[in-house]
């Protein structure tokens, strides 16, 4: 089975922006920094549960990601404005097997990652003084590794389940308002289920998943555990290019488990939709795949609020 049928799925790892450590208030974000090992868009592109054939796949994603937080901290009446620019390239290597497990067909992968955040925030204080403060980071992040993909096909349905781990290798410096490591693991389940047409076109997808974060040792800070449910739905204009459309829901299920002196269970919660174009190069005997999206968080509470770029090429082997 070529590209053409399947795009390859990444889970990739995320950037850490250690942002809690500007504010010391009574409102403040969820989740450590507010953000998480969660970035919406990195599940696939075309039919995400339909196995691809035997070997290898190798997919590269060039993620760009911009956002700002305003907050007001009402007691030591400061304001903090906080712009964040995150560029990334994440390198994934997929390898699907001839073995069966539960009667699904078997696959690995990993994922290696650099780059980093460009980090600007201005702090002012009621006597009027003006603190500004700008870090950047472009290291090698953290890998994201899956020991286990399983694929199952029923005609048109296709099913997968997967289990992905992330892992704090990257350089992590508590005292750093830009890393390129969240420094703890999560562990996330996905199922997923596709419907995918040749004759009329249609690809539809969904993901449900759940993450498991780990406590972040150096700040005793635990990011709560979270769900997040992803639609993509695409439309084959013909053989070797789509239109679709990407969304997502994000729910942080618990609070966060800390010893800051924050009041109040804050629970991240966020949702996003955007644009998608597919073009899968006929030269290419359907071996590989270009993709371009643009996700937009038309909605975030506890968390960052920005716009998710991405440029993507897979090939397989």
């Amino acid at each position: 089975m070529t590209l053409i049928e399947k795009h390859s799925k990444n889970r990739p790892l995320k950037v850490c922006m250690f942002i809690l450590a500007l504010f010391g208030c009574t409102k403040t974000l969820a989740a450590e920094g507010g953000y998480s090992n969660y970035i919406p868009g990195f599940y696939g592109d075309v039919a995400l549960a339909m196995a691809i054939s035997p070997g290898f796949t190798v997919k590269n994603d060039i993620y760009y990601y911009t956002a700002q937080s305003s907050k007001n901290i009402i007691n030591n009446t400061l304001a903090a404005d906080l712009d964040i620019e995150i560029l990334y390239n994440y390198t994934s290597l997929l390898y699907k097997t001839d073995y069966k497990i539960f009667g699904a067909e078997y696959a690995v992968m990993l994922t290696a990652i650099y780059g980093g955040p460009d980090l600007e925030a201005s702090i002012s204080s009621a006597n009027q003084q003006l603190i500004s403060v700008s870090k950047d980071s472009r290291e090698v992040g953290d890998i994201t590794f899956s020991p286990m993909i399983l694929y199952w096909n029923d005609g048109n349905y296709n099913y997968s389940f997967a289990q992905y781990i992330v892992a704090p290798t990257a350089s992590y410096d508590s005292d750093d308002l830009a890393n390129s490591g969240l420094n703890y693991w999560t562990f996330e389940s996905d199922f997923v289920a596709s419907y995918t047409d040749a004759e009329s076109g249609q690809d539809y997808s969904v993901v449900f998943g759940y993450n498991y974060n780990t406590e972040n040792k150096d700040t005793n800070y635990q990011t709560g555990q979270e769900l997040h449910i992803d639609v993509v739905l695409n439309q084959f204009l013909s053989e070797s290019f789509a239109i679709g459309v990407q969304a997502f829901h994000l729910q942080q299920i618990n609070k966060d488990d800390h010893d800051q002196n924050i009041p109040g269970s804050f629970k991240a919660r966020a949702t996003g939709i955007g644009p998608s174009l597919i073009w899968i190069p006929e030269s290419l005997n359907g071996k590989a795949m270009l993709t371009a999206k643009w996700i937009k968080e038309v909605e975030a509470e506890n968390r960052l609020k920005g716009e998710h770029m991405f440029f993507t090429f897979a090939m397989s082997f």
